[in-house]
Order: C-alpha cells, then structure tokens, then sequence
C-alpha cells in the first residue's frame, strides 16, 4: 500500500468527527425522542440516545464524497446506505414492523445487483473436483439473499455495549486490508473510512473504565447501514475484477464467523420449536454466556475474541497453501459444531418449559 499517510489522516479525522458528531447530537435526541428507554428486558437503568448510527454515516458519507476517491458506483452505496439510515432511524424513533426493515434490506440488495452491478456470479472453487462454483441466473437472488443475511447478522448481535461495534470494526479491517494488499486502494479509502467511524463511535459506546454503562448506541439507523456496507464489499472484492480477486469468496464466510454463525443457528432452532425468525429472545452466544455467569465484559470479550480469531485464521489460511474447498468445509464444520453446542441450550430454554426469556437490549 503507498502513500499510506494521507489514509491514516483521512482515518483519524473521521474517527474524530464521528465522537464529536455524537457528542453534538446526544442532546438533541432527547428532544426528538431518539431514545432507547429502559425497560424489563433492558439492560441499562436509564434512557440512550439512539444516534449513533446516525452520526456515523453522516460522517463516512461526507468523508468519502470530499476525499472523491476513484470508487465505483460510490453514489449508488452512499444512496442505498442512507435510505437504510431513514428506516432504521424511523424503526429506532417509533419502532416499524420487521417487515418495513426487511423490505428496505431487499431494496438496498436489489439497487446493489441491479443499479451497481455488484453480485456474486460466483463462489469460488468449492466443488469436490476444485472447479469453479458459478451462480449463474441464481446471482441476483442470491447476493440479495447475503445482503439481507449479512445486515440482519449484525442488527440480532447488537445485544451488549461495545459488541456490535467492535465486531465490525474486526470485519471492516480485514476487509481494508484485502482492498490495499489486492490493488483496490479506492474500496480500501472507502473501509478504511468505516473503520474509522465505528472506532468513533466505540469511543461513546465502549464500557470503558469510569463508565458503566455506553453513552449511546447505535441503532437500527447503524446497524442496517453498517451491514450493508459490509456487505457490499464481502461480495465486490470477493469478485474477479480485471482477472484478479482481492479475497477469495470463502474468505468473506471468515470475516463475518461469529455473525453469521449465531444468526443461521438461531433462525434455524427458531424455525424448529416455531419462535418465529424475528421473535427476539436470549439465546445468542454473548445471552448463554451471561446465564453461565459470566459479566457483561467477560461474555462481550469471549465474543469478540473469537471472532477476531476466525477472522485471523480466514485471513491466514490460504498463505499456508489451505484450499478454499478445505476452509468452506471447515467453516461448515466449525459451524455444525457450535450450531449443535448451542443447540442444546435452545432446547433448555423452550423444549422443556416453553418459555421465552426476554432479550437483552
């Protein structure tokens, strides 16, 4: 990567317009009702200011239109992002059906394929022969499908302080780094920029020492906008371009592990007792870890921790000669095991007594 210090500048004044940002917007939440209020299933003993999410776009959005870096399609993600920050705001301020977000997160998927031409047409070498997994008619439908995933994998992890953000901030890095070390420094001004906001925003949100509880959060305005962002470049520089990818597509199953894992094994045990996908409830990874007993720092740590290694190890794993048939398969063992692991907790909580627990804000 060359001339690395105007990125590194770039960054730093974003990080710092972000916290500044929310510092600015923090009281006028109140005014306008921007507030996650607390509650019996809350965790925090006092009202939130919601604008996290708000702040953070407002910032990477004008950032990456002054800087104009030679990105393609930059209007299309700026524009798709903001209509998911007007329906996460509004879903944040009066609190819309899950299927309002749901139709915004298919739209903002479709305006992607369609509009920017950014789609998975295929998925690597996954086959048993090691020949190429093309997706074919199925490519429209399917990045939407990811998209959609992607977006709803962080919005359910959003459950602890400092958690949701931090894991992106893990995923936003790695993805940077694939954009510079792969000669698509124009997508990697663009994460770098993401990076930098999230880390703004931890600032405020991080349980740090002194303070007890985050000062705010993000949002649904944060974490669709966020998703998508994230999204959009999973599948773009998994992509040929130019005949060169700058990662390879199973490498975007590593950057986004503990995510992906705990949303699919959940909607798949909710789809089994009959919950309902969206029914929220305590049976996320960092939920099972505070029932154990373990402190809000230690089970948002042991998340994090674990996803920063999948993360590491996807990163890693094909310059110690690793197949992307072999890490496909070990991701999906990895996730059998703790889908299973998990499993049982699930059926614990509802096979038995059929109750719900309430989930934790």
């Amino acid at each position: 990567m060359s001339h690395s210090h105007p990125y590194v500048l770039i960054a730093a004044l974003a990080l710092l317009a972000t916290a500044g940002l929310i510092a600015l917007l923090r009281p006028v939440a109140g005014r306008l009702g921007w507030l996650d209020e607390p509650g019996a299933h809350k965790t925090h003993d006092s009202a939130v200011p919601v604008t996290g999410g708000i702040a953070m776009f407002l910032v990477f959005a004008v950032a990456l239109l002054l800087v104009n870096p030679a990105m393609k399609h930059l209007w299309t993600l700026v524009a798709a992002a903001a209509a998911l920050v007007v329906v996460g705001a509004l879903d944040d301020r009066y609190q819309l059906s899950y299927r309002w977000r749901f139709m915004a997160q298919t739209a903002a998927g479709l305006v992607m394929t369609l509009g920017a031409d950014t789609a998975l047409r295929d998925m690597g070498y996954l086959q048993w022969d090691h020949s190429l997994t093309e997706t074919g008619l199925w490519q429209v439908p399917l990045t939407v499908f990811c998209v959609v995933g992607v977006i709803n994998a962080l919005n359910m992890l959003d459950g602890l302080d400092g958690l949701a953000g931090t894991v992106a901030l893990i995923a936003a890095a790695a993805l940077a780094w694939f954009a510079f070390t792969g000669g698509r420094d124009a997508d990697g001004v663009v994460l770098l920029v993401l990076a930098a906001v999230l880390a703004g925003f931890l600032s405020w949100n991080w349980r740090l020492p002194g303070r007890r509880r985050a000062r705010v959060f993000m949002g649904d305005a944060g974490s669709l906008s966020v998703g998508f962002v994230l999204a959009w470049f999973v599948v773009s520089l998994s992509q040929l371009e130019d005949g060169t990818r700058a990662m390879l597509p199973v490498q975007a199953l590593w950057v986004l592990c503990v995510p992906l894992m705990d949303t699919v094994r959940l909607l798949v045990w909710r789809a089994a007792y009959g919950t309902g996908p969206f029914k929220p409830d305590r049976q996320h990874l960092h939920h099972v870890l505070q029932r154990r007993g373990w402190s809000h720092g230690q089970a948002a740590a042991t998340v994090i921790a674990l996803h920063a290694t999948g993360v590491i190890a996807g990163l890693v794993a094909p310059g110690y000669g690793v197949s992307e048939f072999a890490m496909f398969y070990a991701f999906m063992a990895l996730f059998f095991c703790y889908a299973v692991a998990l499993g049982w907790e699930f059926d614990r909580q509802h096979g038995f007594s059929g109750a719900t627990q309430p989930v934790v804000s």
